[in-house]
């Protein structure tokens, strides 16, 4: 028991997180659940703790190992001595700083991981309060349930034992768990709702969406429910009742995956995400997003990083010290929103992956869409609209046109085209319901390729010095600081890049992000040979 101290620690000392470096970050992670059982961990018994936030999940979910001897997590005594356990714990606050809980699991994903994680960002004393805007970009604060648990034995270790911990957002847990009978009807006009078909009563799909998750997230359960300004609404109407198989997180995914945005968006898909901190919902086209990575005009004579650029990180490696080449830069060259600093933003090491061929050849191919009209009697198959050279021209539009290529000229697409795919020699079918418009059915075809597009494109993966800033669905630049001839490896690997995944890795002593990014197109024209076969 001497391993592992459940007495609520202060703050000068264990919830301090203290890098190698000396910097040092409020590390707050407790345990609660339902029977007003709690226990707050020392840093000193945690052994590992990581935190993930992929783009194409709403939620933050991770695992969390700490030193666990003798299972003494659970064998505290009920009435150890110096405690007060005719105090109760409520509102996630603490109560008393000499209190101790034994804690239970409930198994029943009704046990809590509250965690709090901001840096210091100034030198005062030990108070981590910057206020809202700062910590919306700093502070990782959240509520995650508990749904699976592991021991783990140490090989010729004897009496050591570490309990794992697997934890998702408590949104997400709770989605998974209840149905929500609900249905578009609810929110059409009552009078004529009876003498209406099907097809009138529906209401814009990010409409649904927003009223589903208010649905199940209501104010009588004591939940708050706030949506970001530029939630997406949609551009087709969707008539839907939930089936009573289902859960919410079923409904959810059904009508995310039928969105389509706005003409002026060229009818793109929306990613559905839970901001930080802020707990408010957002829904956005990606053309939105790729709208906000970049600044062509920032000023005459310099560009910047957009709105949603995070960060520029620099690649060091081999430089050619017998000679001084005058590199052309890939990158903003401004400062704004393209901050880069020099003991966090370098890499060292990282994986570059291209398009891999089999995927580009199975899923980056026109897709004709078939339904059946019942009440014209007739088939209907969508090709002109999901045609692999359109697709690839919305692709550009969408996503390569606002970015930064060679001067006075757009960039180029990293995907290429060879003669099966633009003869629809190479093409794939699906079915979609007769029920879904011409524009909505696009989400089975086109939105399906430039998804598909996307996330398959060129991939840098790397690790780097740990920052809480750093998030999914964000930009970076990545550029050289070293001496080294110009390549057209460069004119790939080099500019600006879109985060689809960011793990923060506190593991013993050191804090690391694990980033993902891919980047879907090329600085100039690569000159590829798009005739072949």
């Amino acid at each position: 028991m001497s391993t592992f101290n459940t007495a609520l620690p202060t703050p000068e000392a264990d919830n301090i997180f203290r890098l190698q470096n000396n910097q040092e970050y409020l590390f707050d992670v407790m345990m609660y659940n339902a029977n007003d059982e709690f226990v707050r961990l020392r840093n000193q018994n945690i052994n590992e703790f990581v935190l993930e936030d992929n783009f194409l999940d709403f939620y933050h979910k991770g695992y969390l190992v700490f030193r666990n001897d003798q299972d003494a997590l659970e064998s505290l005594p009920t009435n150890p001595p110096n405690s007060n356990n005719a105090k109760s714990f409520s509102n996630f606050s603490y109560v008393d700083g000499n209190k101790v809980l034994p804690f239970s699991f409930r198994g029943d994903s009704r046990d809590f991981l509250i965690v709090d994680i901001i840096p210091k960002l100034n030198n005062q004393s030990f108070d981590y309060n910057y206020g809202e805007e700062i910590e919306k970009v700093w502070r990782l604060k959240f509520v995650f349930s508990i749904y699976n648990t592991e021991d783990i034995i140490i090989e010729n270790q004897v009496g050591v034992k570490y309990k794992k911990i697997y934890f998702w957002d408590f949104t997400y847990q709770l989605l998974r768990e209840k149905n929500s009978d609900f249905s578009t009807a609810n929110f059409v006009d009552k009078e004529g709702a009876l003498l209406k078909d099907n097809s009138e009563r529906g209401i814009k799909t990010g409409l649904a969406i927003k009223n589903l998750l208010k649905n199940v997230f209501s104010k009588d359960e004591g939940y708050k429910t706030e949506f970001e300004e530029d939630f997406d609404e949609g551009y087709t109407s969707i008539f839907y009742s939930s089936p009573t198989d289902q859960k919410s997180i079923n409904d959810l995914e059904y009508l995310v995956e039928r969105h389509v945005s706005s003409p002026g968006n060229n009818f793109d898909f929306c990613i559905l995400r839970r901001e930080r901190f802020t707990n408010n919902w957002s829904f956005r086209s990606l053309k939105d997003y790729f709208s906000k990575a970049y600044n062509k005009a920032f000023t005459t004579n310099a560009d910047s990083g957009g709105s949603f650029h995070l960060e520029k990180f620099m690649i060091g490696n081999y430089s050619d010290t017998e000679a001084s080449y005058n590199n052309i830069s890939r990158t903003p060259t401004s400062y704004k929103n393209i901050p880069s600093l020099p003991d966090y933003s370098y890499i060292e090491d990282f994986r570059f992956s291209p398009p891999a061929g089999f995927s580009v050849q199975d899923r980056l191919v026109s897709k004709m869409i078939h339904t059946y009209d019942y009440n014209e009697k007739e088939f209907i198959v969508d090709v002109q609209e999901n045609n692999f050279e359109k697709n690839l021209d919305i692709y550009k539009k969408n996503y390569i046109e606002g970015l930064k290529g060679d001067i006075g000229a757009n960039p180029f697409s990293s995907l290429t085209k060879n003669y099966y795919r633009v003869a629809n020699k190479n093409y794939d079918a699906d079915y979609a319901g007769n029920f879904e418009s011409k524009e909505q059915r696009l989400y089975k075809g086109r939105n399906d390729f430039l998804k598909n597009a996307l996330f398959l494109n060129n991939t840098l993966n790397f690790t780097c010095p740990g920052l809480t800033f750093r998030q999914a669905g964000r930009f970076i630049s990545v550029d050289r600081q070293t001496s080294i001839p110009e390549s057209k490896f460069d004119n790939k690997l080099l500019g600006i890049y879109f985060v689809v995944n960011v793990r923060h890795v506190f593991r013993n002593s050191s804090y690391k992000n694990e980033i993902t990014c891919v980047k879907p197109y090329i600085y100039n024209d690569p000159k590829n040979n798009e005739l072949i076969l």
